[in-house]
């Protein structure tokens, strides 16, 4: 579970701050054993006009990778559900879909492969903690998998990657 203490949002299963900064600013995460995240992330070189699509029917979890990717310059709309981000799809174009696996009605492998049949070209991010590894990764196609628990560093470099199409 995802909390804001004193300015910061803490991620007790990652037992991890995140410090949102002012645009422009690096970000900084601080870990147990004080690691910082890099000032420059492969493929971040137009960050600002990428759009990306998050979609988690966990609210604080949402709003914990909106507002991480935010802060890296990211232009980041939010959905709650598959059905909501596909809705949304039909109004906007994106570059990216950052999406749970595991949600009530429509799961990310499911809303991913939608995603991709309106607008061709747009990559995925599966994000999941679920337990069954087989059942994601048999459900993945194209999309890249990052597990939760996970910080800002390791979702700012997943998501420079999957952008850059690095593998």
């Amino acid at each position: 579970p995802l909390a804001f203490v004193q300015g910061q949002w803490w991620c007790a299963a990652c037992k991890a701050f995140a410090m949102m900064m002012p645009a422009g600013a690096p970000p900084v995460v601080r870990t147990d054993s004080a690691a910082q995240l890099p000032t420059t992330v492969p493929g971040a070189q137009s960050r600002e006009q990428r759009r990306v699509l998050v979609v988690d029917d966990d609210k604080l979890v949402r709003r914990f990778m909106s507002e991480s990717l935010r802060s890296l310059q990211y232009h980041v709309t939010e959905a709650e559900s598959g059905a909501q981000a596909l809705a949304t799809m039909e109004r906007e174009h994106f570059d990216l879909l950052v999406v749970d696996f595991a949600m009530p009605g429509m799961n990310g492998a499911e809303a991913a492969r939608t995603a991709q049949e309106r607008q061709p070209g747009i990559k995925v991010l599966m994000v999941s903690g679920y337990a069954d590894s087989a059942a994601v990764e048999g459900a993945l196609g194209t999309a890249r998998l990052l597990r939760k628990p996970f910080d800002l560093a390791e979702l700012g470099a997943a998501v420079a990657d999957t952008l850059a199409d690095v593998r």
